[in-house]
């Protein structure tokens, strides 16, 4: 099928067969796009057909694996041809390794991945090996983009090294974190390391925050957006937040006339000013775009932040308070 370009195989009636040639004819398969879902080999060798020839096709970028029939050769395989791999973006959606040593050969076949930019971790079937590996391995991981969502770690360890995994990867700039499985210790460390983390886009959504989340945010160095969504931030986090809000570049002046009352209230105000640079007030996470009525609105609030601004300036003499120079929120939301 030479216009053959997305392809998602389900179920588990394949027969050996159809892996023995899908490996034979991958390296002239056009697919770009491949799902793989409750996809059950018969046999140990089928497995390691189906993962040589993942790493054969050359034009498959996107790549979902989802389902727990998964056997121990399909990660050993997919280990050991990890580098010829094309993939740049990948989700891992209930995998459920059936060894430890799965576990393992899946961390280091992701740190393995050339190109892989964006990764997506979803469920919680990882096991304490894998997330020991990844932080092991996290330096040699190209991922720039990383969704981790109702991630649950066994072991308060594996939190820590889950955390840790995070601040070691060198290209990380966009990070997703979803749902309430994260323990304190995934916080406490996160905290620890955040000044190696170089993000720029931070999502927490729905996550059970502590003051250990809002001292890490305000101590990211290169964050220049960031996005709060759910009702589950403890008194905690609002707390420590507001009391650390002044290490928010450019955000100091505005703490007792804008940023408080977004805290105290909970609720999500947008404004903008041309010092501050611009601020989305649509709430969606898909669009970006502001109808005329909003642009209206974000001009009032605009003018309202600016005579904020300016009385706040004649309090401080006309200038603002100190701030940490690497700090930079341009975008907050809270909803």
């Amino acid at each position: 099928m030479p216009n053959l370009t997305e392809l998602t195989l389900r179920g588990e009636n394949f027969q050996k067969e159809f892996f023995i040639t899908l490996n034979a004819k991958a390296s002239t398969l056009q697919v770009q796009t491949l799902i793989l879902e409750d996809v059950k080999c018969p046999t140990s060798a089928s497995s390691h057909h189906l993962a040589e020839a993942l790493c054969s096709m050359p034009n498959l970028t996107e790549l979902t694996l989802r389902g727990e029939n998964f056997q121990k050769e399909f990660f050993i395989t997919l280990n050991a041809k990890a580098s010829t791999l094309q993939v740049q973006t990948l989700i891992l959606e209930d995998v459920k390794c059936p060894t430890s040593a799965s576990s393992h050969h899946l961390a280091e076949a992701l740190c393995s991945m050339p190109n892989l930019t964006e990764l997506t971790l979803r469920g919680e079937n990882f096991q304490k090996e894998f997330f020991i590996t990844l932080n092991a391995k996290a330096s040699t991981l190209q991922v720039q983009t990383l969704i981790l969502e109702d991630v649950k770690c066994p072991t308060s360890a594996s939190s820590h090294h889950l955390a840790e995994a995070l601040c070691s990867m060198p290209n990380l700039t966009e990070l997703t974190l979803r749902r309430e499985n994260f323990q304190k210790e995934f916080f406490i460390t996160l905290n620890a390391k955040v000044h190696t983390l170089s993000l720029k886009g931070l999502k927490c959504l729905s996550s059970p925050s502590s003051h250990h989340l809002a001292d890490a945010l305000c101590y990211m160095p290169n964050l220049s957006k960031l996005i709060l969504r759910g009702e589950d931030f403890q008194e905690e986090f609002f707390t420590t937040m507001n009391a650390k809000a002044s290490t928010l570049q450019d955000l100091s002046a505005l703490v007792d006339a804008v940023y408080a009352p977004i805290i105290d209230g909970r609720q999500a105000v947008f404004f903008s000013h041309p010092r501050f640079g611009k601020y989305s007030s649509d709430l969606s996470e898909e669009k970006d775009d502001v109808s005329d009525e909003d642009k209206d609105e974000e001009e009032d609030k605009e003018d309202n932040v600016s005579d904020k601004e300016d009385d706040l300036s004649k309090q401080h003499n006309g200038s603002v308070h100190p701030s940490r120079s690497h700090s930079r929120i341009k975008c907050c939301s809270i909803v």
